[in-house]
């Protein structure tokens, strides 16, 4: 049979979408450096947003509710509404920020049949505000 389509997961090779997750990562660290030390934080988070692919997949929103969910396994289930507040602002940031194409990766492809539509997660499943 001949291939007739190709489909290209391209969220994190043409544009600098890791830049804003390394400065959320960075964020929420300082949020819970009150209750343990950066090294901690980072190994939690790393280690819940690995546990949660399998149901969140990859995208701000389940990076965003994998972080709630770290910070109330780090405050043992007590996490100051502050620190919620602050982590739901850093996700509705993440999924307003421009995307900035990196050098060779401004040009739109061209569309396909079956191509999952702008604003949707490598699933095709809505990925962005009022998703």
């Amino acid at each position: 049979m001949p291939i007739t389509t190709i489909g290209l997961d391209a969220d994190d090779t043409l544009w600098h979408n890791e830049t804003i997750f390394r400065l959320t990562h960075d964020r929420f660290a300082d949020l819970l450096s009150e209750h343990h030390d950066r090294d901690r934080i980072e190994d939690r988070l790393a280690a819940t947003e690995q546990r949660n692919l399998r149901l969140y997949g990859y995208g701000v929103k389940g990076f965003t509710l994998s972080m709630i969910e770290t910070a109330m396994e780090l405050t043992d289930g007590e996490p100051p509404p502050r620190v919620i507040s602050e982590i739901l602002a850093a996700g509705r940031e993440m999924l307003s920020h421009p995307v900035e194409t990196l050098p060779g990766g401004g040009r739109d492809p061209e569309p396909s049949v079956g191509a999952v539509p702008a604003g949707a997660d490598h699933q095709g499943r809505p990925d962005g505000p009022g998703a």
